[in-house]
């Protein structure tokens, strides 16, 4: 199955929507596309996506390039939570989106 593939004008997206509307699902289509063009993923949240629905979407990378997703799970107040992400973004090459 192709992915969605859209042309991004902009390099940064703030998304928000309400339980249920399919913005993981649309984070993790975003995700895959990034992987796939070779570049780091870092996902901070305070818990993973639903097991079934993320391997349904990024499942079927190598294990090769699936090491390029790092999963943070980052609670609390938002200007740490920022300094952490910064932090982790800063030395690892590549980073092409922040969930």
């Amino acid at each position: 199955m192709a992915s969605w593939r859209p042309p991004f004008a902009t390099t940064k997206v703030h998304l928000a929507s309400e339980s249920g509307a399919g913005a993981t699902s649309l984070a993790l289509h975003m995700a895959l596309r990034v992987l796939e063009d070779g570049q780091r993923v870092l996902w901070a949240a305070p818990e993973m996506p639903d097991p079934a629905r993320f391997a349904q979407i990024i499942g079927g990378l190598s294990p090769t390039v699936a090491t390029r997703f790092h999963a943070m799970n980052l609670v609390g107040r938002m200007d740490l939570v920022t300094k952490s992400l910064l932090q982790a973004a800063t030395p690892l090459p590549g980073v092409g989106l922040v969930v």
